[in-house]
C-alpha cells in the first residue's frame, strides 16, 4: 500500500464485500514499512530531512528566505 492509512479503509472494503462469510487476509503494509523491514538502513527524521532542504535551497536559490515562508505551517 502507498501509505499505512489505506489499510484500514481496504480490510473494511473487503469485510463488506464478505458480507459476513469467513474471510481470510493478508497482512497489509505501508510502503514505509515494508522498506523498513527489508532494510539494514536507518530512516533519518523528518526535520533534520527539513531542515537539509532548507539549507540547500537558500545556499542554491535563496539565501533570505525564512524558514516559515519555505515551509509554512
Amino acid at each position: 500500500m502507498p501509505g499505512s492509512g489505506a489499510i484500514p479503509a481496504l480490510t473494511e472494503a473487503f469485510r463488506q464485500t464478505a458480507k459476513g462469510r469467513a474471510l481470510i487476509l493478508p497482512s497489509f503494509l505501508g510502503m514505509d514499512a515494508w522498506i523498513d523491514r527489508h532494510s539494514v538502513l536507518q530512516r533519518a527524521d523528518n526535520l533534520k530531512i527539513l531542515l537539509i532542504l532548507f539549507q540547500s535551497f537558500r545556499k542554491h536559490h535563496n539565501p533570505d528566505e525564512s524558514l516559515a515562508a519555505f515551509f509554512p505551517l
